[in-house]
């Protein structure tokens, strides 16, 4: 048996706040009637636009969004990117050096490709620095993330969203402190403060942590020269070289 009690549905919108509100008025009631009516609902990552405040971004070439960091649910900051793959691989029991194997073997079937390895407190992250590829081309959805034994929630959330993720900061809760009460948009300044009050909090905490360590660079060795300052921003921020305890 399940519990039942209110629930909040947020949309966005690129319009207004008005059309976001009428977005959200107009989906509640089918969402509130499948929670009534029992049926087993695993929300998982959303189907829609993250409700993530946005932090910095750059465009790219064509004039849209190369990159973008935001701050997630959490109060972590979060590295997006439209064609900069990022493969999130969970260790699920098994040993690191299976999914080495799973990189390695993956580079001597497709000759040119590069990754840079790193490993984080729960598994691995791969950075293919080669080329650039969209979210939802074939040899990344069937190909690439199939071989790795990406995490499913993961490559869906890049399908839906049309970019990779990596999160720059550590969890807050391996650094001793709680998530924040308080999200993205705020509902008043009261609820502004408290978040940067947290916020403050979690940024001392965090500097006692590094978020990935560098393992291996696997392939070709190739970098692809839009892709230097990225990588060197991911790098900076997550502490690679630091010498600190994953978190």
């Amino acid at each position: 048996m399940g519990s039942s009690g209110p629930f909040k549905c947020w949309r966005s919108s690129e319009v207004s706040l008005a059309d976001a509100k009428a977005r959200a008025d107009a989906d509640a009631p089918a969402i509130a009637a499948r929670v009534k009516s029992g049926v087993h609902w695993k929300y998982g990552y959303p189907d829609r636009a993250v409700r993530e405040e946005v932090l910095q971004q750059v465009a790219g070439l064509g004039g849209e969004i190369a990159w973008a960091v935001t701050r997630n649910a959490y109060g972590c900051d979060v590295l997006n990117t439209s064609r900069m793959v990022f493969v999130d691989v969970d260790h699920d029991g098994a040993d690191a050096g299976r999914h080495l194997d799973d990189a390695r073997r993956w580079t001597a079937r497709h000759p040119g490709w590069s990754f840079r390895v790193y490993r984080t407190r729960a598994g691995l992250r791969l950075l293919a620095t080669q080329a650039l590829f969209l979210p939802d081309e074939a040899v990344i959805v069937t190909d690439l993330f199939p071989a790795m034994r990406t995490d499913p929630l993961y490559a869906r959330l890049c399908k839906t969203q049309g970019s990779y993720r990596a999160r720059l900061t550590p969890k807050p809760w391996r650094c001793g402190l709680t998530a924040p009460k308080e999200r993205w948009p705020w509902r008043g300044a009261d609820e502004e403060q408290r978040f940067l009050r947290w916020h403050e909090r979690y940024r001392e905490a965090a500097k006692r942590f590094a978020t990935c360590e560098l393992v291996e660079e696997i392939g070709a060795r190739l970098v692809l020269a839009e892709l230097a300052p990225v990588i060197k921003l991911h790098d900076q921020a997550t502490g690679v070289g630091s010498g600190l305890p994953l978190a």
